[in-house]
């Protein structure tokens, strides 16, 4: 079961640095008519494309939970069979994926909000909420794909 967790680790960390090489790749080229940077903000991320952002923090994320779906599927049954054993390996994986999609994400959201008018706290509060709301969506979705695959439903 610890070799489950250190290949779902790794593969996550090993996703999470491709994700980020290539936004920063994608900002690279961007910046290059713009005059060099120092390092890039989220505001600037906003000129990569819609779905080339789509793809990279959110499709890329689904292909690589087919093979890792089963794997973390047995762990989660046998964590449920033997929670003194094993939950402390599972909570590992839970926390390497929290880790992996807040750092790829939470700079992106904090951007969008700012970027809001903030003499209208109204709006900025409702789109706070759509946008949490909408990340947890995206994660549960993705959670519940992995559960169902791992389930065979």
């Amino acid at each position: 079961m610890t070799l489950i967790k250190m290949y779902f680790v790794g593969s996550l960390r090993a996703l999470t640095a491709d994700v980020s090489r290539r936004i920063s790749e994608k900002v690279g080229g961007l910046s290059r008519s713009w005059g060099p940077i120092v390092s890039y903000s989220p505001a600037f991320i906003q000129d990569v494309s819609q779905t080339a952002q789509m793809h990279l923090l959110y499709t890329r994320f689904r292909s690589v939970s087919a093979p890792l779906s089963p794997l973390l599927g047995e762990l989660e049954r046998r964590a449920n069979a033997h929670p003194e054993e094993l939950s402390a390996l599972l909570a590992e994986c839970h926390s390497a994926y929290f880790s992996a999609r807040k750092g790829l994400l939470v700079s992106r959201l904090v951007e969008e909000i700012k970027g809001l008018d903030p003499g209208r706290t109204e709006l900025v509060e409702l789109v706070s909420y759509y946008l949490l709301f909408y990340f947890l969506w995206r994660f549960f979705d993705v959670c519940l794909s992995i559960q169902s695959d791992a389930i065979g439903v």
